[in-house]
């Protein structure tokens, strides 16, 4: 009995064997990618990694364990962690800069900010006995771009300077000019400050060919660059978020999702990721005035770059960049209130909405930010870039244009606004887009430029283009109640937008690690049938030798194909296969490749699948396994 046994265990080891070989043979060659990103998978670890050191009681305020970037994407912060016996709050001392009290307890995880790129950062821990720990930390160079200063005037208030740029490397500089945090990534878009410390920024998103413009969502994410909450939403998301009442949020997107700026107003449930409410503008302008839309473009013309939402009457403030138009709309009837907007660039259809302005304020052209004051005033960064009509790219030809900011009084009822407060940097500056300007608490006004020329910097503008990257740049000015410029700094990157803020509150929370959540409103549904019914067709597919990407909740190919074709995504798990179709036969193409500019959506639950693409009936092997 015994020697049968060993057979059977023999046996056994064997069929085993063979299909651990079977399985590496058919997976041989596969490529993994991760469709959410594989830092979503390296932060689980880092997490198991933290909830291992809380128990060691090994480390304590004399012998604490250092991380370094603890979560890969945020270089200039670090966690603290040791135990003591008794609770105790833990002073913060970093650089001599930034000061905080962690909260009480005996399990301390303490996170660092602040620290200063390629620099002996010297950081002090003290406990209310008045026990200290001094550690040295040294940070590599930095590889984001400088921030020059021109002005820093004593006095400014200690907070700090949260820059947003375009594509790459969101930053934060103190009022001396020095970095002090940045994270890697294409994070970049709106930011919302939340009151846990934590902020929503974009996901890094890139769209069709690189163009990173309409974003897939949104992610919640603390200083450290943890990851808590990543929402994918049902239109993509550009410019603004707004949050409202619920914990809902207004944002902008477009139909359905694509990577390009549309003109979609929309209201997302933060707890479901659905959206509750949602306009496209191109829809709403065409049926007033068809004739006028068609001759401006696609809808990725209207762009809404803008949103200041008013609680009280359930309104909204809109920029509409793309034809120089500041609107007050209605969300509870969904129709236009008025249009502030030169006369001369709307048709007729649309006169009926206008206010007529009773001095010489200048019309919105390509104006950024247009933002509702407490005392119902209105402030806009104003570009004077009509952009439909920016045939040139030649600077030369726009020598009289400059960028201004400026406050409007709007009076209702008898439909006319004015100007209350104008700065226009001694018409020095020009961007031909983006910008933003902000009332802060003490009523100091800040002031981005986002791809700004300065007349100064450049003799003759003979031969300059209007997009050459040797003079454009970003540029951060703080005013106070006079005009007077308190903080000036300008970087080679272009800016989105910039913030004032504090890295530290007085008092902070010891750091928990928390789970990762998905909240998933790309609401998509695929056919499902059994891997059974075409295992075949599989185990004779053909290669696929182009490209094949997943961005989050997108697939993207570049297979040429014909407009007759039909094309299929198919992804393969287990006992199932999710098909997904790309392309109907008879659909156009784009470029002789892809009928479907914006990809195809997907919506699988979490795990690996085996990535298949099918045209008319031939099935091709991609070699890519996703995980999701």
């Amino acid at each position: 009995m015994k020697e049968k046994n060993n057979e059977i265990i023999i046996y056994a080891t064997v069929v085993l064997i063979v299909v651990v070989i079977i399985i590496g043979l058919l997976n041989k060659g596969n490529t993994t990618k991760y469709a959410l990103g594989e830092i979503i998978n390296e932060q689980k670890e880092v997490d198991d990694e933290i909830l291992r050191i809380e128990k060691d009681k090994t480390y304590t305020l004399s012998n604490p364990k250092l991380l370094v970037n603890p979560y890969k994407l945020s270089p200039l912060t670090a966690l603290v962690l040791f135990n003591t016996d008794e609770e105790t709050s833990i002073t913060v001392n970093v650089n001599d800069e930034f000061t905080t009290t962690v909260e009480k307890s005996t399990t301390h995880n303490i996170p660092i900010y602040g620290l200063r790129a390629d620099y002996k950062n010297i950081v002090k821990l003290t406990d209310e006995k008045g026990n200290t720990k001094e550690l040295e930390i040294k940070t590599k160079p930095y590889t984001v771009d400088k921030l020059e200063i021109e002005v820093s005037d004593e006095k400014l208030n200690d907070e700090l300077y949260f820059l947003s740029p375009n594509f790459v490397n969101n930053c934060i500089y103190d009022k001396e000019g020095n970095l002090v945090w940045y994270i890697e990534g294409d994070y970049a878009g709106d930011i919302i400050f939340l009151e846990n410390n934590h902020f929503l920024i974009s996901d890094p998103y890139q769209g069709t060919n690189g163009v990173k413009i309409n974003y897939a969502g949104f992610i919640e994410m603390d200083y450290l660059g943890k990851i808590y909450t990543q929402y994918i939403t049902p239109h993509g998301y550009h410019h603004e978020i707004v949050p409202i009442k619920d914990n809902k949020i207004i944002t902008t997107g477009a139909k359905d999702g694509s990577p390009f700026l549309e003109a979609v107003l929309y209201i997302m449930d933060l707890n479901t990721g659905e959206s509750v409410y949602s306009i496209d503008f191109y829809d709403y302008f065409h049926n007033i005035a068809p004739d006028w839309v068609e001759s401006l473009g696609t809808n990725f013309d209207f762009v809404l770059n803008s949103i200041s939402y008013d609680e009280s009457s359930n309104d909204v403030i809109l920029s509409f960049r793309g034809f120089g138009a500041i609107v007050r709309f209605d969300l509870d009837s969904s129709e236009i209130k008025w249009m502030i907007a030169d006369p001369n660039n709307l048709p007729e259809e649309l006169h009926r909405f206008l206010l007529n302005r009773t001095d010489n304020t200048k019309y919105p052209y390509g104006e950024h930010s247009a933002v509702l004051l407490s005392d119902g005033t209105i402030a806009f960064h104003n570009n004077d870039a009509d952009q439909f009509n920016m045939k040139s790219q030649d600077l030369k030809d726009y020598l009289d244009k400059y960028t201004t900011n400026v406050i409007i009084k709007v009076d209702e009822n008898n439909r006319t606004f004015r100007t209350v407060w104008e700065y226009d940097a001694n018409k020095n500056e020009w961007s031909k887009v983006g910008g933003r300007i902000e009332i802060l608490p003490n009523e100091n006004k800040l002031l981005t430029y986002g791809w700004s020329i300065s007349k100064d910097s450049y003799d003759d503008a003979e031969g300059i283009s209007i997009n050459d990257t040797k003079y454009l740049h970003g540029i951060v000015v703080e005013l106070d109640k006079d005009n007077n410029v308190l903080f000036k700094g300008k970087t080679n990157g272009l800016l989105y937008r910039v913030y004032k803020m504090n890295i530290y509150n007085a008092e902070t929370k010891n750091f928990e690690v928390s789970d990762y959540k998905l909240i998933n409103g790309n609401k998509v549904n695929a056919d499902i049938v059994e891997t059974s019914t075409i295992k075949n067709n599989l185990k004779s597919a053909k290669r696929y030798t182009y490209n094949f990407d997943v961005l989050i909740n997108r697939v993207m190919i570049d297979i040429p194909f014909t407009k007759e074709d039909s094309v299929d995504i198919l992804f393969v798990k287990d006992d199932n296969t999710y098909i997904y179709n790309y392309k109907k036969a008879n659909d156009e193409v784009y470029n002789g490749f892809n009928s479907n500019i914006y990809g195809v959506k997907v919506n699988l639950d979490r795990g690996e699948y085996k990535a298949y693409v099918k045209i008319n009936d031939v099935y091709y092997d991609t070699k890519v396994n996703i995980i999701f």
